[in-house]
């Protein structure tokens, strides 16, 4: 997105320019490009060059991609302060699945003192619960008149390793009982496979 254009930039004595243009709001780098030809021998020239943009005050935040059920996790919230003045931010993070997390720390009551140019971590801890879900989280930070707000989502899902039982005997009609693990109510899946011949099992998979 071209966010400055001038076709009529002249240049001083000293072949320099003074131009003037608004950023947009999101930080991010930007590709300057001047073209230019000299007026009195035609010779053209072009110079290329980047700039970076930062915001006087951001956060950014790592979420897991999954975590497993009655996890406890730490998400680190990195507050960014690139004024001259220390800020003193409050940090409040939310999710609309209340009963999916609880946050360990009243995080509406979170204040975080940010030094002048540097960046400051802080780890939110919460325990997620045993439902399997997508979470959403909302991240805010308020530090005088700056405020940043972002986005982060996490899945809840079990992480227990399948078990598995085996069962030979001869016997035409055979019962038999075992214990499951503890396991949330709808989630057990079972499957049962049954081999006529010992070399039946020895071969399953194989390929033809």
């Amino acid at each position: 997105t071209t966010v400055y254009w001038n076709g009529n930039v002249y240049t001083n004595e000293t072949g320099m320019a003074d131009i003037r243009f608004q950023n947009n709001k999101q930080s991010s780098t930007f590709r300057i490009t001047a073209e230019g030809i000299s007026p009195t021998d035609g010779l053209i020239t072009t110079k290329t060059k980047r700039i970076v943009t930062q915001k006087d005050f951001s956060i950014d935040a790592k979420m897991p991609l999954f975590v497993g059920c009655r996890d406890m996790v730490k998400i680190p919230v990195m507050l960014k302060n690139m004024t001259n003045k220390p800020l003193t931010a409050k940090l409040n993070i939310k999710t609309g699945k209340t009963l999916a997390v609880n946050f360990i720390y009243n995080s509406n009551a979170k204040d975080v003192i940010v030094p002048p140019n540097v960046s400051e971590t802080v780890f939110v801890p919460f325990i997620v619960g045993d439902s399997v879900i997508d979470i959403n989280f909302v991240i805010e930070a308020t530090a005088g008149k700056h405020k940043a707000k972002i986005y982060r989502k996490t899945t809840i899902r079990q992480v227990n390793f399948p078990y598995h039982y085996t069962f030979s005997g001869r016997q035409m009609e055979y019962n038999t009982q075992f214990n499951l693990p503890e396991h949330i109510s709808g989630t057990l899946n079972a499957e049962a496979t049954v081999y006529a011949q010992v070399m039946d099992e020895l071969f399953d998979g194989a390929e033809s």
